[in-house]
């Protein structure tokens, strides 16, 4: 838990979908055949 505390951007962070642009960006840039959407539906807040 302390590790998420420091590191992970929790979906109810008003930071989260600024971090969900910048890593789908990420993926167009370097996987550009591979990329997709990302689904967030099943990801817990924890």
């Amino acid at each position: 838990m302390k590790l998420l505390d420091n590191y992970a951007v929790r979906r109810t962070s008003k930071d989260f979908w600024g971090f969900s642009d910048q890593v789908h960006e990420f993926y167009q840039r370097t996987q550009p055949i591979e990329f997709g959407l990302l689904d967030y539906n099943r990801f817990e807040n924890r």
